[in-house]
């Protein structure tokens, strides 16, 4: 599923790793998903409005579609748009975490305080035992204070420690 995602950025006419007609070179990536013509991942310089993604996703599916205002303006990277119809021709719009799998595959770091078991299986050496050692070792400590603590982890070592470092990073309850 990941891999066919990443083809589909790669090879899609519609310029989806894209903002306008420009490639992204700062990666900044959003995906969108839901009651949108073209439902994807697309590429921004900088953090897009709700708007420009919908735009980028090739508007909604339904011309009698309302997008009314949103309370959030822009949304950050490594986020998934969800477009839902409700009576009456309006949208829900709901702004959730990207998979952790698109994450890795498109080079978003992995939030390692808030990402559940099952996600952190996305990390390259880490099988369902280690990510679920990681969440319980997670809510012994109250959270990591550093990427590095993972080394009090069970099955985790030096090694394998080198290995996901470069895919991981702490968050805000914001993130």
């Amino acid at each position: 599923m990941v891999l066919m995602g990443l083809l589909h950025l790669i090879s899609s006419p519609s310029g989806s790793l894209s903002n306008g007609d420009q490639c992204s070179t700062t990666g900044l990536y959003v995906q969108i998903k839901g009651e949108v013509r073209r439902p994807g991942f697309y590429g921004f310089s900088e953090p897009p409005t709700i708007e420009e993604v919908v735009a980028a996703g090739g508007g909604l599916t339904r011309d009698e579609m309302i997008l009314g205002p949103q309370k959030v303006n822009t949304v950050s990277h490594g986020t998934t748009i969800l477009v839902e119809g409700v009576e009456g021709g309006k949208v829900s719009i709901k702004i959730l975490p990207m998979n952790a799998y698109h994450k890795f595959t498109l080079g978003i770091p992995i939030c390692l305080d808030q990402e559940s078991a099952q996600g952190l299986e996305a990390l390259p050496g880490v099988g369902s035992k280690i990510a679920q050692a990681i969440v319980e070792t997670r809510e012994i400590l109250g959270g990591f204070r550093a990427v590095e603590d993972l080394l009090l982890v069970p099955g985790i070592g030096p090694k394998l420690m080198a290995k996901i470092n470069p895919y991981l990073t702490l968050c805000t309850d914001s993130e």
